[in-house]
């Protein structure tokens, strides 16, 4: 997979033993190292944990929901499973539609007049963190410097900017570009965006 970045060396040393214990006399010395617990404590905890949970979307509802349909059984792994007389083939050619060949001059004068119209926008999923696409390393895909083009390496979300400038300029009007995000992604999402002025693009941007 294409990288913008330099090699990164890390220079491990082997631990032969694994997670080890051992046994110590010295209780108290742990003990007093730690913070003194107090009760009034537990409120501000919880009450920070809801605080979390409210700014993250979490339903406890739709939670307990999910939670009740899971335990049973009418969600879960096996539910997506196939069934066994499931027929598998190959694809053929007629299954595949080419946009080059299939795409006519009256779609594309019919897409164009719903964007003038406002009726359509632009939707990117940046939620996830690329752990498959970094071969496990996490980070924010969307911004992910994949690919050069002109001489600078650009990241998917400057990509899809550039086609809603594009498409924007096409079609006379600013098109809204809608950019979903989770709470590992959100921040550092927005910050890059303010960044680097959202890549030039000066149309409805929501995140």
């Amino acid at each position: 997979l294409p990288f913008a970045m330099d090699p990164v060396v890390y220079d491990f040393s082997i631990n032969d033993h694994g997670t080890v214990a051992t046994f110590s006399n010295q209780v108290p010395t742990l003990a007093s190292s730690l913070p003194d617990h107090k009760d009034e404590t537990d409120g501000v905890q919880e009450s920070t944990l809801d605080g979390v949970l409210c700014a993250l979307g979490f339903n406890s509802q739709s939670h307990e929901t999910v939670r009740q349909l899971y335990k049973t059984g009418k969600i879960g792994l096996k539910q997506n499973r196939l069934p066994a007389d499931t027929t598998i083939t190959n694809v053929e050619p007629q299954d595949v539609i080419m946009a080059d060949q299939a795409i006519t001059p009256e779609m594309v004068a019919r897409g164009l007049e719903e964007l003038k119209n406002g009726t359509v926008g632009v939707i990117n999923l940046a939620a996830g963190i690329g752990s498959r696409w970094t071969q496990g390393a996490g980070c924010v895909k969307a911004v992910h410097p994949f690919c050069k083009i002109a001489g600078k390496h650009r990241s998917f979300l400057e990509v899809h900017l550039a086609k809603s400038r594009r498409s924007s300029n096409l079609a006379g009007t600013a098109i809204p570009h809608v950019i979903t995000t989770s709470h590992m992604t959100h921040e550092p999402l927005q910050a890059h965006l303010e960044r680097v002025d959202n890549h030039g693009y000066n149309g409805p941007l929501y995140i």
